[in-house]
């Protein structure tokens, strides 16, 4: 006699517990650490910037780029509106000449811009920030993933590339781990979101995935030469997921070195002594297709929709081509005789919608200043200096 009265209590309280609990189910499962990072927008502030890229070490505010050197331990800046450079310091009375200084990096690398700070990390993983005007230094935040070679700071996490290498059945071998941890929160567990034999790496991010490349070498029997191939992978920071997109693709004639991620294209140069060439990720087959050989005997460094091929030889020999093949400009980027020198070390900054960012490092020591040149990719517009900075050691 008790059992339907019961039975219409279990199915009341069953329906309560599902609809009270439905919502909240879902997004205690969701990874992201603010609502408005629940978006595929872009998110000035919070997201990081495809331009800027691995090791390009600069930055950009809507009033001034900033960027590091290779041999200056100090962070510069350039004043888009006054054309102004100089070290970003803005300690009182300092002579940026020690390690007192706010812009002293010592090696420092990652550098970010996120959420009005400049962030960067220190050896051997320590983050520091200080505000755009070079003040208000501080040690921010220790790394639990150890000695990173790229850090990037994207809605709320810190992802770090470590490499790690070992030796297994006498052979010396490279790992690639991707790592992730909470901005702000060092209490908070490190995630490990891959690690895998490689022996380069490359990444973008679109919206809550992060994707990453990983190259593979091989050597060519009876030849010094080597091939390569490629792995993808797509890391969902809403859900914790991993999704491999290609497992070991297909040999390459090249090495490759750049990717880059456009309205759900995702695009990858290579290069090795006589050509370049231009591949896409095709969702369909999983594979990594050639769109095209460039012809040029130059790394290809990628932009939007555009490939940025130089050389340091020939006063910094240019060739900038869109997807199809068309050029857009080409040149040499030195035009004084003056600064005429057998080669130059190129390191592209940044590469937007209508220019490339490029610094010219002069490898001799007691050479010219490093110089950083605007290249427009409309070749009616001059290509200019924006800085030109002394050799500084200490």
């Amino acid at each position: 006699m008790y059992k339907k009265p019961f039975l219409a209590f279990l199915i009341i309280l069953l329906s309560c517990l599902l609809s009270s609990c439905g919502t909240p189910a879902e997004a205690d499962t969701s990874l992201l650490l603010d609502d408005k990072f629940d978006t595929v927008e872009f998110l000035p502030e919070y997201d990081f910037r495809n331009e800027f890229g691995k090791w390009r070490e600069m930055c950009e505010s809507e009033q001034a780029y900033y960027f590091s050197l290779i041999d200056n331990p100090y962070l510069y800046y350039y004043d888009k509106e006054s054309g102004i450079s100089g070290v970003l310091c803005g300690k009182p009375d300092c002579d940026h000449s020690n390690v007192s200084c706010n812009a002293y990096l010592a090696g420092g690398s990652g550098l970010a811009l996120y959420d009005g700070y400049l962030y960067w990390t220190q050896a051997p993983s320590t983050l520091f920030r200080m505000k755009l005007d070079g003040t208000e230094r501080e040690t921010f935040q220790s790394l639990q993933g150890g000695l990173s070679s790229s850090v990037w700071l994207h809605r709320g996490y810190i992802y770090s590339i470590q490499e790690i290498s070992s030796v297994v059945d006498g052979k010396s071998t490279t790992s690639i781990r991707l790592s992730q941890e909470v901005l702000g929160d060092p209490d908070r567990e490190l995630v490990v979101i891959l690690e895998q034999e490689a022996v380069d790496y490359f990444y973008q991010v679109l919206g809550n995935t992060i994707y990453l490349g990983l190259e593979q070498y091989s050597t060519v029997e009876d030849t010094t030469g080597t091939i390569s191939t490629l792995s993808l992978y797509a890391y969902d920071s809403a859900t914790g997921k991993l999704d491999t997109l290609v497992e070991r693709s297909d040999s390459f004639p090249f090495n490759f070195r750049d990717m880059r991620c456009l309205e759900n294209k995702i695009y990858f140069s290579a290069y090795n002594e006589t050509n370049s060439a231009l591949y896409q990720y095709n969702a369909n087959t999983h594979s990594i297709d050639l769109v095209r050989e460039t012809g040029l005997a130059m790394a290809l460094h990628l932009g939007e929709n555009y490939a940025f091929g130089v050389t340091g030889q020939n006063d910094v020999l240019f060739s900038i081509q869109d997807f199809d093949g068309n050029v857009l400009r080409e040149g040499q980027i030195i035009t004084d005789p003056t600064l005429s020198i057998d080669v130059w070390g190129v390191i592209p900054k940044c590469l937007t919608s209508n220019k490339v960012l490029v610094l010219l490092v002069d490898l001799r020591p007691e050479g010219s200043p490093d110089t950083l040149y605007e290249v427009p990719l409309d070749p009616s517009k001059p290509i200019r200096v924006l800085a030109a900075i002394e050799h500084k050691l200490t």
